[in-house]
């Protein structure tokens, strides 16, 4: 029902999945380079943005070509990959 109300009212939702994408992303990023023995604080920083913004704007493409919210297209994308 808050789907609906927040949706009537044409407030743009970010999908939780992607809000908190950020920490578990850097973590990977953190692991691989731990294993790796590398640093690259800017090179982290630059993969965690291009991976955030492509998620961004493919869950928002996504809406928008299916008609339905924000909050349903990264599960439908996922299942489709």
């Amino acid at each position: 029902m808050a789907d609906e109300i927040v949706d009537a009212k044409g407030i743009f939702v970010i999908p939780d999945i992607l809000a908190n994408a950020g920490g578990v992303t850097v973590s990977y990023f953190e692991w691989v380079q731990d294993r790796q023995d590398i640093s690259g604080g800017k090179e982290k920083s630059r993969a965690l943005k291009e991976v955030i913004e492509n998620s961004f704007e493919e869950v928002v493409r996504y809406a928008e070509t299916h008609g339905v919210t924000t909050e349903s297209p990264h599960i439908c994308l996922r299942l489709t990959a």
